[in-house]
């Protein structure tokens, strides 16, 4: 077999299972009476079955940068610190370039990235189990099948295990674990800032509607000063990622998404949905309004340098958080009645939107 052709089609496998298993998903949902409080549920066993195919598929991939982009660039740094090229790292995000250069000294890098998937799938796996007890399955898949999921667990790594640290630390009830994982996913990739400082004023401002409101605001105030917002941050230095506003049209690997009208509804289905949760429906639920606000204000700051070059790497940073915010309602709200058919739309969206960007 030809092996690029094997390669190219690495993406679209994974894309395809996923929608066997969403379909199998679906119909037990639609079809079937499935009781959460059963000790003895199957849904664990399909849970870590789940996660340990989704680990050693995404772990075990051919390393390319050709297929996996920023995966090209993360060998070149692992073999130059194997072989000794470069001096053990002190630049931004330590964490990363630390950890890979201890991984380095004692393992390959095909095991080395896979070690990169284990830390971003993990912490997933963990979330889905601590916040959704019975309902785990259906939320590690919604997590799986999310639009962002395969891009930045195979391109761009750090940012991913970065951002699934920051989703295992939202779930810890003790200060001091919480700002151990804070710290490492500011020290994996310093763009965590943004969500963390969204955290930080989620902890002292708690008015939804205003929220809100600063969200809607955000979108004309990024059509009209867009280029001067994007010149300012790209002049400063917060992370090498301020970096992509500089880059002019022609440089290698350049690309503008300009304004995004599907991304922009992409990113508001979460907040269209907590509108009718907490402000029509008044549900104050502390976690998941928190949770919104975070989303809220980080997806805001996505809104502003929307037309910058790679914007969708700064939308990650509050996509990474899309399948926990929309699926939470959906199981512990008491205005939906109906939550296996809640959950089978909520999937099947997902997939469709994932399937559709994937095309």
């Amino acid at each position: 077999m030809n092996t690029w052709v094997s390669l190219s089609n690495y993406t679209p496998y994974y894309v395809y299972a996923m929608g066997i298993i969403v379909v199998f998903t679906l119909l037990s949902l639609v079809f079937k009476r499935v009781d959460y409080t059963v000790r003895d549920s199957p849904m664990g066993f399909w849970t870590f079955l789940l996660f340990a195919a989704i680990l050693l598929y995404v772990g075990l991939r051919p390393i390319s940068g050709r297929v996996f982009a920023d995966m090209g660039v993360y060998n070149r740094i692992f073999l130059a610190y194997q072989s000794g090229l470069v001096p053990i790292p002190g630049q931004k995000d330590f964490f990363f370039h630390f950890g890979t250069y201890l991984a380095a000294q004692i393992m390959s890098n095909h095991s080395y990235f896979f070690l990169c998937a284990l830390l971003y799938i993990f912490p997933m796996y963990i979330v889905s189990k601590k916040w959704f007890g019975a309902y785990k399955y259906y939320a590690f898949l919604l997590l799986i099948i999310s639009f962002s999921f395969w891009g930045y667990g195979t391109n761009g790594i750090r940012n991913g295990i970065s951002t699934s640290m920051l989703l295992w630390a939202f779930t810890q009830k003790k200060w001091t674990p919480r700002l151990a994982l804070f710290f490492i996913a500011y020290a994996f990739h310093g763009s965590a800032m943004i969500p963390i400082a969204a955290y930080v004023i989620s902890l002292f401002y708690k008015n939804t509607k205003t929220y809100m409101w600063v969200w809607l605001a955000c979108i004309p105030i990024s059509l009209a000063f867009g280029n001067s917002l994007e010149g300012f941050l790209g002049g400063l230095d917060f992370d090498d990622r301020a970096e992509y506003f500089a880059l002019e049209e022609g440089a290698e690997g350049y690309y503008r998404t300009g304004f995004r009208p599907d991304f922009l509804l992409y990113g508001a289905v979460p907040i269209i949905m907590a509108y009718f949760f907490i402000i029509r429906n008044k549900w104050y639920n502390k976690t998941y309004m928190q949770l919104m606000h975070i989303y809220i204000a980080a997806n805001a700051f996505w809104i502003l340098v929307m037309r910058a070059n790679f914007s969708n790497r700064f939308a990650y940073l509050s996509w990474f958080m899309m399948a926990i915010v929309t699926l939470y309602p959906l199981i512990f709200s008491p205005h939906i009645k109906n939550k296996n058919q809640a959950m089978a739309l909520l999937i099947a969206g997902t997939y469709l939107f994932t399937f559709i960007m994937f095309l």
